[in-house]
């Protein structure tokens, strides 16, 4: 991992570290595991103060901090005024957008948003779109109606030594990952589909969205009426995990997963050692910090 420059990691230019999320993608094509986290209430946030919850991330050596905008509250000043602080302490910050204004791809990117993490992925044209709107060519479609914009927030955040519009258009590129969330069995069905489009680096579960969709169907309507431990292990989510993870390594992309609770610690080691599973997420800003989580966050590194 880079490491960063300058002392001040808010005010001072000479902060800003390049190519950081290029850097996660190697890794994660390496093999290695990446460990990132979600923050989700801005109240809470806002007791500390934002830049004391990114600082925790950066001490604790989380590479990525993932924005939930699909369940809650951030407005776009925020997540720009967030983008400024994560180049500068070198994470990556990476947003989960609502599935009704996923038309602002291309501005999120614009703002200095280096990755996606896209909910509910099921058909082919709506992965289309967003591709098109996250990256320039030549991963967008040349043709593409929508396609992100010209500002280009990495560039500017990062700062690089880049003399032409081209060079600008490839350092975005390489600094862009798109994920998408596998949450319901049809999604599991078309995954090899979707996962195999150019731009897409791999998925993620959200496994209670995908217990919920698995419970529709007649024989599995026991299975969130579990506690939620029981659940998370229940032999039919474990079928789903294993079978998004070989589907995942099938097509040379990563598999991944965001849990919140610490109690299920040993099941993100599980998934890790014995099934592949190489983009982790672990916790919110409440609790990412805790000490099973680090001690966590330390064995699936060493296993990567």
């Amino acid at each position: 991992m880079s490491q960063l420059y300058g002392k001040d990691p808010v005010n001072s230019q000479e902060c800003y570290q390049r190519d950081i999320t290029y850097e996660i993608s190697e890794d994660l094509r390496s093999g290695h595991t990446v460990v990132g986290t979600m923050f989700r209430e801005t109240e809470e946030i806002d007791k500390l103060g934002s830049i004391t919850y990114f600082e925790k991330a950066r001490e604790n050596r989380f590479r990525i901090i993932v924005i939930d905008c699909e369940h809650k509250a951030f407005n776009q000043e925020r997540i720009a005024a967030y983008a400024k602080i994560a180049h500068k302490m070198g994470l990556s910050l990476w947003l989960r957008p609502t599935q009704q204004d996923e038309e602002a791809i291309n501005k999120y990117a614009d703002m200095g948003v280096s990755g996606f993490m896209i909910p509910n992925v099921i058909k082919l044209p709506r992965v289309r779109k967003i591709i098109n709107q996250a990256y320039f060519a030549p991963i967008a479609e040349t043709e593409a109606n929508i396609r992100r914009g010209y500002s280009m927030g990495d560039v500017v955040l990062d700062g690089p030594p880049l003399t032409n519009i081209a060079e600008e258009m490839a350092y975005a590129n390489r600094n862009m990952i798109v994920t998408l969330q596998t949450e319901h069995p049809k999604g599991i069905e078309n995954l090899s589909g979707v996962i195999s489009l150019p731009g897409v680096f791999g998925t993620i579960i959200g496994p209670n969205d995908l217990a919920i969709s698995l419970s529709q169907l007649p024989r599995n309507q026991s299975l969130i009426k579990q506690d939620l431990s029981k659940m998370y292990n229940d032999e039919r989510m474990m079928n789903s995990y294993r079978k998004i993870g070989e589907i995942a390594s099938a097509c040379g992309k990563v598999a991944g997963i965001h849990f919140t609770r610490i109690e299920e610690c040993s099941l993100v080691e599980d998934l890790v050692e014995n099934m592949g599973y190489r983009l982790i997420l672990l916790g919110t800003e409440k609790n990412f910090y805790c000490s099973d989580f680090l001690r966590t966050k330390r064995r699936i590194e060493s296993i990567g």
